[in-house]
């Protein structure tokens, strides 16, 4: 019966020390504003994984749709889905999700057990064992110090894997209309050569009635050269712009690309929606507020307040609480006391006694605090001035497709008829001629390349401003404003 109730009051002490900590657990918290301030962090955490989730939940069928009439947008989901870099920046994110609830939670309690080897004779009996309880606790506040760095570094994480979504869709963006470009370019040096080979039936058989010369013939044959040269060129570079496009979708570099027959043309109401938004204080306050890289900034200089916080309170001691039993045998000679256990509560406190490395901690936060926002600085200067880069790339090659198309194509073209028709007449030269159509085929290429410089600048625009931030607007990189 006494051995019965000697547990039970063991049992008892242990309901009560775990009560005590329950308590000091609850009211670990500091205060209700910093509660608070979790609950809307955390929940910000939240709705962020879900956007996570929906960029690396891509419909999975999306690879199946990759065939020979694929589009931008096909692409882009499918390499939303397949990116190995991606996969592996949401995963770092996931991970460190995980880290506030480890850092923010109590300490584990230590249970100790003791046998007397060589038992200590007291009045009532000696003490043969002992079982002791220990829990930790932090300085009011560490805790949930520790949780917000957590939560701010989780935070970086999710801005550090968006980034890396704009520019995996920059870079695909960007690729696919050097493809475009790659592509329209072979057609119209083709066409033109094409062209060449016709005049050079003319030429040979002028030249064999002695209508014609033998310079004009070596002439034709020099340019069909050129452009030979050309066309191989063209189709050499092929292979390392495809290489290119399939390593951002993660598949082999031999695969097939599908490139539309008008993923070059912009129409002129899209050229002229985009310039009028393109107003450089507002889109400098939307890049601030937007792009993911300073986010990603923002979300460390938190952290690194946060953590001088915690530097602070470092100066300050930790706590545990806790309670020995000791077990007391019995005594012939002690009478009616002999065997009471003995009960102890126990109160333990560090001593931060050595300041020197707690200081250093504390100069150390700071210093990160300053070098997070001195990056930002640096960052924000670079961003700005890639914003006015690409503000003028739009700009300088929408004026360049309204010039080229409605203008001096069109002239071209006409000179070129022109010269042909004075040419079979015999009121112009063949070096006449021949001018005439390298400068339509000069001014047809500047054409698609100025098509091509403003569909990928603008897709960098819009990676700058965060617009690539949901996976399935990507109406923008296809050049749909």
């Amino acid at each position: 019966m006494e051995d019965r109730q000697k547990y039970y009051q063991f049992y008892l002490i242990l309901f009560v020390v775990s009560g005590v900590l329950a308590a000091c657990s609850a009211a670990h918290g500091d205060v209700p504003r910093e509660r608070a301030q979790q609950r809307a962090l955390s929940d910000a955490l939240s709705s962020q994984v879900e956007i996570g989730r929906e960029v690396m939940s891509v419909d999975s069928h999306s690879s199946k749709r990759l065939g020979e009439n694929a589009s931008l947008n096909d692409y882009i989901l499918f390499a939303l889905e397949e990116s190995s870099e991606l996969k592996s920046a949401f995963a770092a994110y996931s991970a460190a999700l995980q880290k506030s609830p480890q850092v923010s939670s109590l300490p584990d309690p230590t249970l100790n057990y003791g046998y007397f080897i060589n038992e200590a004779q007291t009045r009532v009996g000696p003490q043969e064992q002992k079982v002791g309880f220990m829990q930790p606790i932090p300085w009011f506040g560490k805790l949930s110090l520790k949780g917000e760095i957590a939560d701010s570094e989780a935070k970086a994480a999710f801005y550090a894997f968006l980034a890396k979504k704009n520019k995996l869709v920059t870079d695909l963006t960007s690729a696919y209309f050097e493809l475009a470009y790659l592509k329209s370019a072979s057609e119209i040096t083709d066409a033109n050569f094409g062209l060449l080979q016709r005049w050079e039936q003319v030429v040979t058989q002028k030249y064999r009635s002695q209508t014609g010369t033998q310079a004009n013939l070596i002439k034709v044959q020099v340019e069909l050269g050129k452009l030979e040269d050309k066309l191989k060129e063209l189709k050499d570079l092929e292979a390392p712009l495809r290489a290119r496009f399939n390593a951002l979708l993660n598949r082999k570099s031999f695969l097939k690309v599908s490139v539309s027959e008008n993923a070059l043309a912009v129409s002129s109401n899209a050229l002229r929606r985009r310039v009028t938004t393109l107003n450089q204080k507002i889109l400098e306050s939307n890049l601030e507020e937007n792009n993911p890289e300073l986010l990603f900034i923002d979300a460390l200089i938190e952290a690194k307040k946060s953590g001088i916080e915690l530097a602070y309170k470092n100066f300050y001691p930790d706590f545990g609480i806790g309670a020995d039993y000791v077990f007391v045998g019995d005594r012939a000679s002690a009478g009616s006391e002999s065997g009471d256990d003995a009960l102890l509560g126990m109160f333990s406190v560090t001593i931060p006694l050595y300041r020197s490395k707690y200081e250093a901690g504390l100069s150390q936060a700071k210093s990160e605090k300053r070098s997070a926002e001195e990056m930002k600085k640096a960052k924000t200067h670079a961003l700005h001035s890639r914003l006015a880069k690409g503000i003028f790339d739009i700009k300088d090659s929408n004026r360049k497709i309204k010039l080229y198309q409605h203008t001096l194509v069109p002239k071209a073209e006409e000179s070129l008829e022109s010269t042909y028709t004075t040419f079979e007449a015999g009121e112009s030269t063949f070096l006449d001629l021949l001018d005439a159509e390298r400068v339509f085929l000069e001014f047809k290429l500047s054409l698609a390349r100025a098509q091509a410089d403003y569909q990928i600048a603008n897709a960098e625009l819009s990676a700058l401003l965060g617009d690539f931030s949901s996976v399935q607007d990507n109406r923008t990189a296809e050049g749909v404003q």
